[in-house]
């Protein structure tokens, strides 16, 4: 498998420029979970159009890591709103539905979903 064949490099470039930009620049640090081998060929694609601040503020940890860094670095109910929402998307008894229904209760913002339930 050749991934330059595969590459749509004005859209890498793009996606790059918008992770380079103010945006990247309010970030504290990007927590990547478990990541797929999709997701790496993406980032090895994008990863040398970013500056060296914006690469080291991605993380690709495993979860039990991710949770680690999660408890260090946010305040209880935030860390606490996080673990759930992990332990919601990995449970594989869980529905679309508990999924939605739990996007909606724990945005802080409006979501594509419809508004935040209380």
């Amino acid at each position: 498998l050749n991934m330059r064949l595969n590459m749509d490099t004005a859209a890498i470039k793009d996606l790059a420029a918008m992770l380079g930009s103010v945006f990247a620049e309010c970030m504290f640090k990007i927590l990547i979970v478990d990541f797929n081998r999709a997701a790496q060929a993406a980032w090895w694609m994008v990863k040398p159009f970013l500056s060296p601040v914006t690469r080291e503020k991605f993380a690709f940890v495993g979860e039990a890591k991710a949770l680690e860094l999660f408890r260090k670095d946010m305040d209880g109910p935030t860390f606490e709103r996080l673990e759930r929402t992990l332990k919601v998307n990995r449970d594989p008894k869980t529905s679309s539905s508990d999924r939605e229904q739990h996007a909606r209760r724990t945005t802080i913002h409006e979501v594509p979903l419809g508004p935040r339930l209380c």
